[in-house]
């Protein structure tokens, strides 16, 4: 048995009224429902076509005389062991394993062919508000006591800020009374299975947040790695309005076994999508503030497939200007005060560091010593911060040449795990929603050569749902990632 059921609410009718909810399966008409969220995508959709009944007919021009509007939310429920319907205002709470998606609508379309007359609901979630507002905060650093993402600490975590400002952004819009959200706008919250970034080392300064970067794109940066020393997260906008914040792990959660499991179809093939072989590896500025480029290819790879190419940027953190063989000396400051940076810490010799160069916190920030006593270095420029710093005994060559090879050497890592061929593929299940992105699974389908004892390690990417003519299909996207290559 296959239960359905589509909870539809006007945009503007109250949230706390048991009219304003109906289910539009017991009204009937329904022809099938699709509905998909992605890793890759930012926002999940779902369309819904349904026979054109005389009561979904629109009567005029005004709100109350259409049955169907823009901005209108529709949830879905699939269960194959039953719903509870008994109270429609209660439907999440009375079915929550069975809660599939909830959208709201951005078109009704009719479509007359062959004498049959149906309407077309195509349905978003609300992480498509990220695309379309811009971000208005100038930007955090980590120097000052901010994070990513930080849940023990909301005033300092700059994913709770940017979503106290989508939340305050579309409450204006609609000119909501207060900040927990009405009728018409239901605020997004964090999921509490979120993965706390500040939990991982080597941060970079968060300067983000600059004018005409709308909100996805400013998350986009921060699951990136760039700001989370290399370790990359994702994150989507669940179905109940959640945010969640994962990182990307190797570990696996499930097994599917071909011959075992209920699966209809399978597709798997082998390509080079997402193949990175050849590099422009931009590894900063010396210290003189000149570009240090240089390039990097995996030629092997290359020979095979053609050159890939892509921009690597911000290889060099603290830690890799620190072991830098010319490298005289590292610390944080204690104080800055014009030209002169202390650090209460130290003992140096007086005058030892003339000649050497100040490195605050990196490049553009390096400055020429011109005087120094025990705990305090006088340089001979302005601009020093109260942060980490590097003392080094080299010429400008030296520093080019010693951060072109940490840079290239990491360039060439990085470009061994991304310049080979991976698998992806498509498994289609009777309908399951035991599985969620961002799931690890180890597939075994012995005419791949993904046997039990040398399974084939996957991520889970998209999800898929269709219900038509009575049946339920699950259609689940896998992908063979950087983070899951050569793992199993």
């Amino acid at each position: 048995m296959i239960d359905v059921a589509l909870i539809h609410r006007r945009f503007g009718d109250s949230l706390t009224d048991p009219n304003s909810y109906r289910n539009l399966c017991s009204i009937g008409g329904i022809i099938s429902v699709d509905c998909s969220k992605s890793l890759g995508k930012t926002i999940g959709t779902m369309d819904i076509t349904l026979a054109a009944l005389a009561v979904y007919t629109n009567t005029g021009t005004a709100r109350e005389d259409k049955y169907f509007g823009e901005n209108d939310s529709i949830d879905l429920y699939l269960s194959s062991t039953g719903l509870n319907t008994s109270s429609l205002i209660n439907m999440y709470a009375n079915n929550t394993s069975a809660f599939v998606f909830s959208g709201s609508i951005g078109s009704v379309n009719l479509i007359e062919q062959e004498g049959k007359r149906v309407l077309e609901l195509t349905c978003a979630d609300k992480t498509n508000v990220l695309t379309n507002i811009n971000a208005q905060r100038s930007g955090w650093k980590t120097s000052e006591g901010y994070y990513v993402y930080k849940p023990t600490d909301t005033a300092h975590s700059a994913a709770h800020q940017l979503i106290s400002e989508v939340n305050e952004n579309m409450r204006l819009a609609y000119n909501e009374p207060n900040e927990s959200g009405g009728d018409y706008w239901q605020n997004i919250t964090f999921a509490s299975d979120s993965d706390d970034c500040s939990n991982v080392s080597g941060f970079s300064a968060l300067n983000i947040g600059f004018p005409f970067k709308t909100y996805a794109e400013i998350f986009n940066e921060f699951v990136s790695g760039a700001y989370t020393d290399d370790v990359q997260f994702t994150y989507w906008i669940d179905a109940r309005n959640q945010m969640h914040i994962k990182r990307l792990r190797n570990t696996k959660n499930d097994d599917i076994v071909y011959g075992t499991d209920r699966i209809d179809s399978l597709k798997f093939k082998e390509d080079v999508y997402d193949t990175v072989n050849a590099a422009i590896v931009n590894a900063g500025t010396d210290l003189n503030g000149v570009g240090i480029w240089w390039y990097a290819l995996n030629e092997a790879n290359a020979a095979e497939v053609g050159l890939r190419w892509d921009i690597f940027a911000d290889l060099m953190t603290g830690k890799d200007y620190a072991s830098l063989t010319r490298g005289y000396d590292y610390g944080t400051a204690t104080g800055v005060s014009g030209k002169v940076l202390t650090d209460s810490t130290k003992s140096w010799t007086p005058d030892d560091l003339i000649g050497k160069w100040l490195i605050n916190p990196a490049p553009p920030n390096a400055f020429l010593i011109t005087d120094n006593d025990g705990t305090t270095i006088t340089v001979d420029g302005e601009g020093l911060k109260e942060t980490d710093y590097i003392i080094y005994n080299g010429t400008n060559a030296d520093f080019r040449t010693e951060v072109r090879d940490v840079a290239l050497a990491k360039a060439k890592a990085a470009l061994a795990k991304t310049a080979k061929l991976r698998y992806r593929g498509d498994i289609v299940l009777n309908g399951t929603l035991s599985h969620d992105l961002n799931e690890v699974f180890d597939i075994q389908q012995t005419y791949l050569g993904f046997t039990a004892t040398s399974p084939k390690r996957m991520r889970l990417t998209d999800v898929a749902h269709n219900v038509a003519d009575g049946s339920w299909k699950t259609t689940l996207t896998f992908k063979e990632d950087v983070g899951t290559e050569g793992t199993n």
